[in-house]
C-alpha cells in the first residue's frame, strides 16, 4: 500500500512541476561530462533571457534540432531586443554563440537524475513494459493479500 501511495505522490509531484514550467528531458552526448552524462534525466525550468546568469547550464536549440545543453560562459547585450549567449560544453574546448531575442524563453537546468534516462528508455521497450506490468500486478496482489490477511486476523 505504501508503495502505491509513493508512486501516486511521485506522479502528482511530476505533473505539478510540469505545470509550473519544469520539464524533464534525457541528456544525450558527452559534451557536458562530468557534470552531465549521457542518459541522465535533467529537469529544466523555463526562464527569461534577462534572468540567465553566467555559469547556468541551459538548453538551446535551432529550429527542428535537438537542444544543445551547455554552460553559459558570457552574456552580451547586443541591443534592447537581442542578446548574444556564449556557451560551452564542460568537456569541449570551443565555445558556441547563440543570438537570442530579449523575449526568448530559455530552459535552465535545475536538477538531474543520474542515468535515469536509460531506465526511462528501457521502460519504452516491450521487455520494459512487460516488467512494469508484472511489477504493478505484483504490487496490487501483495496489497490485496495483506488487506485480506489483516481482515482475517480481526
Amino acid at each position: 500500500m505504501r508503495t502505491l501511495i509513493a508512486v501516486a505522490i511521485l506522479v502528482v509531484i511530476g505533473v505539478t512541476f510540469y505545470f509550473l514550467g519544469y520539464h524533464p528531458i534525457v541528456s544525450h552526448g558527452s559534451s557536458m561530462e562530468p557534470t552531465l552524462r549521457d542518459g541522465d534525466i535533467i529537469w529544466l525550468k523555463t526562464s527569461n533571457v534577462a534572468d540567465i546568469k553566467v555559469g547556468n547550464i541551459v538548453a538551446l536549440s535551432s529550429l527542428g534540432q535537438q537542444p544543445v545543453i551547455h554552460r553559459v560562459m558570457k552574456i552580451h547585450p547586443l541591443s534592447e531586443k537581442r542578446y548574444l549567449l556564449v556557451t560551452k560544453g564542460d568537456a569541449n574546448q570551443l565555445t558556441e554563440e547563440w543570438e537570442v531575442s530579449a523575449d526568448a524563453i530559455i530552459a535552465v537546468l535545475v536538477a538531474r537524475i543520474p542515468l535515469g534516462g536509460h531506465v526511462l528508455q528501457f521502460s519504452y521497450t516491450t521487455l520494459g513494459k512487460t516488467l512494469i506490468g508484472v511489477l504493478l500486478v505484483t504490487l496490487v496482489a501483495l496489497w490485496l493479500y495483506r488487506r485480506h490477511k489483516a481482515r482475517g486476523s480481526n
